[in-house]
């Protein structure tokens, strides 16, 4: 966990979870401006709807899990999952 970040890293893992969620999708590499607003967008309009969000994201990145072939990544996962983190994310799946 990363600061109380909640990582599930199979679909399983959310069965055991009775809260309803709004669901974000993306690689979200490099976690930059235009991420960050989607993202606190998606987290205001869940508190306005009373819902949990559930960000999905991927590692590695998909290009790199279906070519086979090196993929440059501007973060780590576990920066990615810091800024998530940072800016409010409180649960994520990530799938590997």
């Amino acid at each position: 966990m990363k600061n109380n970040l909640i990582i599930h890293k199979s679909v399983a893992e959310l069965n055991e979870c009775r809260n309803e969620f709004a669901m974000i999708l993306g690689n979200f590499d490099g976690v930059h401006c235009a991420h960050r607003e989607i993202i606190q967008r998606t987290l205001a309009d869940c508190a306005a709807a009373n819902r949990e969000l559930l960000l999905v994201t991927f590692w590695p990145n998909p290009k790199q899990f279906f070519s086979g072939e090196k993929y440059f990544c501007i973060d780590t996962i576990d920066e990615k999952l810091q800024k998530l983190s940072t800016i409010g994310v409180k649960r994520v799946l990530l799938l590997l």
